[in-house]
């Protein structure tokens, strides 16, 4: 059953006198459609997190060093680069990763950049569900060429794919979701989803000034006379 906004504190039919705006992570939005039970392993969590972390950081490095053409090549001291910065990064922010995954790590990311993963952390991206209510997406990686990732140090599953097409809806193209399956990669490209955001409870929205919704990502488009897309 959808949620009733027409009295809501926030909500101005005056455009230009509105203040405030609800706003949903796309975490939240999956969370809540498909109420996720994951295994409480606080090694695991804190490995992917700081995964994610660690490998947007070595991109950037290889970006600054103007390595990024090398990854086509079977390059020796390229690999050992990669292996010894993700080591010492996963190393240097947690005290709960063991040897193995940080050794796990170091396979992951010279897998991810042999395939041709890589990139820069893309800005977070903003767009309007419905009136005065919007969605925040930030895919993992944007490559030189245009490509946006997101990427998992575990199998694809149906939370991740989700997660993806959501991104996929809010930027407004396809989005490539890349997995870890234990030895190997798995690679999909998927493209928006459907969803029906008046459906979601109003307990999942936070309400967040116009003007900081505004400083995440500008230019932006207006359209049919309300704020729809941010570029």
């Amino acid at each position: 059953m959808g949620n009733d906004f027409s009295t809501s504190p926030i909500y101005r039919d005056d455009e230009d006198q509105l203040d405030f705006v609800y706003t949903i992570s796309t975490s939240k939005i999956v969370k809540y459609l498909l109420n996720p039970t994951f295994p409480d392993d606080p090694i695991r969590a804190e490995f992917g997190k700081l995964m994610e972390e660690g490998y947007q950081h070595v991109c950037y490095l290889l970006k600054i060093k103007g390595w990024q053409s090398l990854l086509m090549y079977d390059c020796e001291s390229l690999e050992e680069f990669i292996e010894e910065e993700i080591y010492m990064y996963l190393e240097e922010h947690s005290e709960l990763l063991r040897e193995d995954e940080l050794e796990e790590g170091q396979e992951i990311a010279k897998v991810f950049f042999q395939h041709g993963v890589c990139g820069l952390t893309p800005k977070t991206r903003v767009r309007e569900a419905f009136k005065s209510h919007f969605v925040f997406a930030k895919a993992d990686l944007r490559s030189e060429y245009g490509t946006l990732y997101e990427f998992k140090t575990y199998p694809i599953n149906e939370y991740a794919e989700l997660q993806a097409k959501i991104f996929s809806w809010v930027y407004n193209e396809p989005v490539h979701l890349v997995g870890w399956d234990g030895d190997k990669i798995e690679e999909v490209v998927l493209n928006s989803v459907n969803i029906n955001f008046k459906n979601i409870p109003n307990e999942f929205w936070e309400i967040e000034p116009l003007q900081m919704l505004l400083s995440y990502s500008k230019p932006f488009i207006r359209e049919y006379g309300y704020y729809r897309t941010f570029l």
